[in-house]
C-alpha cells in the first residue's frame, strides 16, 4: 500500500469535515425539531394548567351557587318529575283538594298530552301533562290559595275552563276546573319516588304499603329491625364528622363513606348465584369491595333488611341529598326501613330496581 501524500491527507481531512458537518447538520436538525415540539407541547400544558386553574378559581368563586343550581335542579325534577305518570296525578290531586279542604269527589283522568312552548322565538320540546276533571265544593278562601300558591305544592300544576256557583252553604262554592299536572322528559334527571307508598308498581300495588302477614307484622318492631339488620346506612348533614352518607355492611368491619356532595348518588346491589347471597355498596366517593367484585353474605331472616337512619334537617342551609338505589336481582325479599327521615324535606329519595323490594318509612 502507497503512503498517503500530503495532498491526499489533505483531502481525507476535508472529506471527513465534510462528513462531520453533513451529519451535525442533520443531527442538529432532527434534535432542533424534538426540541421545538417538546416547547410546543410544554406551552400546550402551561396553558391547559392555566385554563384549569381559571377553572378551578371560578369554581372556588361560585361553588356555593353551583350547589345550590344542582340543588334547584334536583328540585325542579321532582315538580315536573319525568316519570309522571296517572298515579302520580290522582295522588297529587287528592292531596292538593285534602289540602285546601275541598270535598273529594269522582276524579276522571284524560290520556298524557305533549306540551309544546314556543314563545318568543324560544321552542322548548320534552313538556307533558294531564288533565284531570275537578268537580268540588269549597270555600272562596281556599279556592283563592289554590289559585295562588303553587310554588308551594310538590307538583307543578295549573287550573284551566274554571266555573263556581254558590251554595247555600254560605262562603263554600260549587266549582268544576280542568287541574293539569306537568312533567318533562329529562333522561338525567332523578326519578320521582313514592314516598309513604310501596314502590312496587302494578294495580295490584297502586296504593298499598309493605303487604306484611300478620305474623311479620307483629315481629317487625324497631327493634326487630335493629336485631335483624344486613345492612346500615345513615345520612347526615355535609357538617357530619365522617361523611353524609354511610353505608355499613351489618356484622362485618366493612364502612363506605360518601364524597359529601350536595346531591349524592349510593347504590346497594344483591344479586345471587345458586344458594350464594352477594352484594356490592358504592357511594361517589368509595365502594366496597374495591375492586368491583360481590361479597359473598348470609342475610339474618328469611328477608333482607335494610335499616337506613335519616337525621332530620338541622338548620336552613341543610339541603343535602342522597339518592339511594337498591338493586335486588335476588330470590329474596329486600326489606327496606326508612327512620326519622324529614318529612316535609326528605333526605332521601330512594329508588329500585329488580324484584321485590319493599320500602316503609317510619
Amino acid at each position: 500500500m502507497q503512503n498517503l501524500t500530503e495532498k491526499d491527507k489533505k483531502l481525507l481531512l476535508i472529506l471527513m469535515i465534510f462528513i462531520i458537518g453533513v451529519g451535525y447538520y442533520y443531527i442538529y436538525g432532527f434534535m432542533s425539531g424534538k426540541i421545538s415540539k417538546l416547547k410546543e407541547e410544554n406551552q400546550r400544558l402551561i396553558n391547559r394548567e392555566e385554563e384549569l386553574n381559571r377553572a378551578v378559581e371560578i369554581y372556588n368563586k361560585n361553588r356555593n351557587k353551583i350547589e345550590e343550581t344542582k340543588y334547584d335542579y334536583f328540585d325542579i325534577s321532582q315538580k315536573l318529575s319525568k316519570n309522571l305518570d296517572e298515579k302520580f296525578c290522582i295522588v297529587d290531586a287528592l292531596n292538593l283538594l285534602r289540602k285546601y279542604g275541598a270535598q273529594v269527589n269522582d276524579i276522571p283522568i284524560s290520556q298524557r298530552q305533549e306540551y309544546k312552548y314556543n314563545k318568543n322565538n324560544k321552542k322548548i320540546d320534552g313538556g307533558f301533562y294531564y288533565t284531570l276533571k275537578i268537580s268540588t265544593q269549597i270555600s272562596y278562601d281556599n279556592l283563592k290559595k289554590l289559585f295562588i300558591e303553587t310554588k308551594q305544592f310538590n307538583t307543578i300544576y295549573s287550573i284551566d275552563n274554571i266555573s263556581m256557583v254558590p251554595t247555600v252553604k254560605g262562603n263554600i262554592l260549587a266549582v268544576s276546573f280542568d287541574l293539569n299536572f306537568y312533567g318533562f322528559k329529562d333522561e338525567n334527571a332523578p326519578i320521582r319516588q313514592w314516598q309513604d307508598f310501596n314502590l312496587k308498581t302494578g294495580k295490584d300495588f297502586l296504593f298499598s304499603k309493605l303487604n306484611f302477614t300478620k305474623k311479620v307484622t307483629e315481629e317487625v318492631t324497631d327493634n326487630y329491625i335493629l336485631k335483624n339488620k344486613d345492612f346500615i346506612i345513615t345520612a347526615s348533614t355535609l357538617n357530619s364528622p365522617t361523611s353524609a352518607v354511610e353505608m355499613v355492611k351489618s356484622g362485618e368491619n366493612v364502612i363506605v363513606y360518601g364524597k359529601n356532595k350536595q346531591i349524592e348518588k349510593a347504590q346497594i346491589e344483591i344479586k345471587q348465584n345458586k344458594d350464594t347471597l352477594l352484594y356490592k355498596m358504592s357511594t361517589e366517593g368509595d365502594k366496597y369491595p374495591r375492586d368491583n367484585t360481590y361479597k359473598e353474605f348470609k342475610a339474618n331472616t328469611d328477608s333482607i333488611i335494610i335499616s337506613i337512619y335519616s337525621s332530620g334537617r338541622k338548620y336552613i342551609e341543610d339541603k343535602n341529598i342522597v339518592l339511594l338505589n337498591i338493586k335486588n336481582e335476588s330470590d329474596k325479599k329486600v326489606r327496606v326501613y326508612v327512620l326519622n327521615d324529614d318529612k316535609n324535606f326528605p333526605r332521601l329519595n330512594i329508588t329500585t330496581n329488580g324484584n321485590k323490594v319493599y320500602v316503609e318509612k317510619r
